[in-house]
């Protein structure tokens, strides 16, 4: 395939109708007697390419004696073309853009590890909003002890309300961490074995499993968030005050 007909083709011509054209191009006025010697394409395929280019306005035609002559467009006639359909798709933008449905934003990533972790739950932080989290376990791994206190005085300075949802038998820890000023904390009244921490801030979410290395699962989506949070406000109504 040419140069010339794969533009053409890509411009929006069949290959039938690429291939006629060209050969108007190179002859000049022709019938389709003699488009279809030069071109190799099946006769009747020839009318159906030519009535369709005719309407395109890139081929027009005369008549001599009752036979049609075809002759090419000016090859400059594209650009006009094209630019009324440009100007058609402008005009009826605006009214285009008014049935568009507003796409909400959405990414997931998957992290290992203390240190993503730990940038994750700053990042939280940082957004500024409430801050909810549940399963949260008894005891947490011992590269984090010493951090939280800092994540806490942090997320406190920030004026960052947070609720958390300990598992029962973190209910003493739950007490402690509720006399924190911007800080609301219970237990869930049933011993659930749960590996898996909860956590929700704006629009994103972030799921944490306990492993020996932790996975993180990371989900910014707006429609996810609130139905996590709507997940929440229920077992936060089942849970028990520390």
């Amino acid at each position: 395939m040419s140069d010339k007909q794969e533009i053409l083709e890509n411009i929006g011509l069949s290959k039938n109708e690429t291939k006629i054209y060209l050969v108007l191009l190179k002859l000049g006025s022709c019938t389709a007697t003699e488009i279809t010697k030069e071109s190799g394409v099946h006769r009747s395929n020839v009318y159906d390419a030519l009535d369709s280019l005719v309407k395109k306005g890139y081929v027009a035609y005369t008549k001599n004696d009752d036979v049609k002559c075809f002759v090419a467009a000016n090859p400059e006639n594209f650009k006009n073309l094209f630019r009324e359909k440009e100007n058609a798709i402008k005009a009826i933008l605006p009214r285009l853009m008014e049935h568009k449905t507003k796409k909400k934003d959405m990414a997931v990533g998957v992290y290992e590890g203390y240190s993503a972790l730990k940038k994750l739950i700053t990042h939280f932080v940082d957004n500024g909003t409430d801050y909810y989290t549940y399963g949260v376990p008894m005891q947490l791994p011992d590269k984090l002890k010493s951090w939280i206190d800092l994540h806490h005085k942090e997320r406190i300075e920030k004026k960052v309300l947070m609720k958390l949802i300990f598992t029962p038998e973190a209910k003493e820890r739950a007490a402690v961490v509720n006399k924190l000023p911007l800080t609301q904390a219970r237990y869930l009244p049933e011993k659930i074995d749960v590996q898996v921490t909860t956590e929700i801030s704006g629009d994103e979410i972030m799921i944490v499993h306990w492993a020996e290395k932790p996975l993180i699962i990371h989900i910014k989506c707006e429609d996810i968030a609130d139905a996590y949070r709507r997940y929440f406000e229920y077992l936060w109504g089942k849970s028990k005050e520390a």
